[in-house]
């Protein structure tokens, strides 16, 4: 059997939408929200598209927002099965300048509260939606800081809020319109109960999935005991490079993923030209020249962290 300490959820550890163009998607993250492009590879299930990974200097894990930019695709429709929206930190008494900063560069932001926080809402190009809401942890006085937390929309009476709380250990911490919050770790949840139409996944501006963050190997290793023990089916213990992953689908219809903090993202190039080039699996590095015809090139602006 696990053992309970072995298998503390941290928080969360990155979000991974579909997008649609490579270069816009790098312009919006790096150049509108300031935040670095700290690795540039390919959709390992997949190399014909980039998967492109925007954190903060280093690439912590919980500052992780990576996307898959497919070319023209549709976008997508929100409803029910699916994560709703991404809460960032940012520095405390910012919300003024970042909604500034949103703004001149032609991004409409909505000043919003729930659950007594202030918050400023506001979409991506391709729809994505999120929130910033200010915290006092932060490492760059004006840069985001980390992922706080996400809004989740599950197809309703699955079992959710069961598989949150009693498997993945979340606290109650209250209800609102509708609304149920959730601590797990570092990060909340806040998990829309109400009814809807069934969202429009795969497609630009959706979240494929969001990831939690186990401390190790051990804490993972364990984490699949529990998930098997639970008759919970998973895809096992995945090899991603820069961190080892578990898949599966809660109830309602949102795929999770447990992901180990390390080895990190310097394993194949150093701290200082994270994301310049771009980086292959060992499996289709043999194949580095067909691969790098056939995606768009792209150009990086300097982020706020350099």
């Amino acid at each position: 059997m696990w053992a309970y300490i072995q298998v503390v959820i941290l928080g969360l550890h990155h979000v991974t939408a579909l997008a649609s163009d490579p270069q816009r998607t790098i312009d919006f993250y790096v150049g509108t929200l300031g935040m670095r492009m700290i690795k540039q590879t390919v959709n390992f299930d997949d190399p014909t598209v980039y998967h492109l990974y925007f954190a903060d200097r280093t690439g912590t894990p919980g500052t992780l927002l990576t996307h898959f930019p497919y070319g023209h695709i549709l976008p997508g429709k929100p409803g029910f099965g699916a994560t709703k929206s991404t809460a960032m930190a940012v520095p405390a008494g910012t919300l003024g300048r970042w909604k500034e900063k949103l703004e001149g560069d032609q991004v409409a932001v909505e000043e919003v509260e729930r659950f007594g926080v202030p918050r400023l809402q506001f979409h991506d190009y391709d729809g994505m939606e999120f929130q910033l809401v200010e915290t006092d942890d932060f490492e760059h006085p004006e840069a985001i800081a980390r992922i706080v937390g996400a809004t989740l929309h599950p197809v309703p009476g699955r079992g959710s809020l069961d598989t949150l709380q009693r498997l993945m250990g979340a606290e109650l911490a209250g209800e609102e319109s509708g609304m149920v919050r959730l601590t797990a770790g570092a990060s909340w949840v806040e998990v829309d109960m109400g009814d809807a139409g069934r969202a429009h996944q795969s497609s630009a501006g959706t979240v494929h999935h969001i990831a939690w963050r186990l401390k190790d190997n051990v804490s993972q290793a364990a984490w699949l005991g529990k998930l098997e023990d639970e008759r919970v089916q998973s895809s096992g213990i995945v090899n991603r490079d820069y961190f080892k992953s578990i898949y599966f689908r809660e109830p309602g219809g949102i795929l999770y993923e447990l992901a180990t903090d390390g080895p990190g993202f310097e394993i194949d190039e150093p701290l200082e030209s994270l994301g310049k080039k771009l980086q292959l699996p060992d499996r289709y590095e043999p194949l580095r020249e067909k691969i790098e015809a056939a995606l768009q090139p792209i150009s990086i602006p300097k982020s706020d962290w350099e």
